[in-house]
């Protein structure tokens, strides 16, 4: 008898989408280069009901854990925020934001200004 996947270990399924979802899907993940698996993860992530994950929490502001690339992506997700618009509310091109994806780290400079337009964004989401 096998055992279960561990919380840190992926388990394999099979899904199947229309041919315009599979495109889309490619695309997302090549304009930001990781795998189609990785985008797929976030929507389901972020698609999760109610119950299974608050829909709107405070963005953690203590703590290091929250100053990475793994952080901006999952609060970018649960947010709805795309690169575009995260480089709008941080007056900087969109460019500089794709750059930090791709290399996977942000400057440590930018994370207060981060993390404070990640707070407004939370608040006018719990306001709606």
């Amino acid at each position: 008898m096998g055992r279960g996947p561990r919380k840190d270990e992926w388990e394999a399924i099979t899904a199947r989408i229309s041919p315009d979802s599979a495109r889309r899907l490619r695309i997302a993940a090549a304009r930001r280069g990781v795998t189609t698996g990785v985008v797929l993860d976030e929507v389901i992530q972020a698609t999760l009901p109610a119950d299974r994950q608050p829909a709107f929490r405070p963005v953690n502001t203590s703590g290091a854990d929250n100053r990475t690339i793994h952080f901006l992506k999952r609060e970018m997700v649960r947010l709805g925020l795309s690169q575009s618009a995260l480089s709008r509310l941080l007056g900087i091109t969109q460019k500089a934001v794709n750059l930090w994806f791709q290399k996977g780290n942000v400057p440590e400079v930018r994370w207060d200004a981060i993390l404070k337009a990640l707070e407004v964004v939370t608040k006018e989401k719990v306001g709606k």
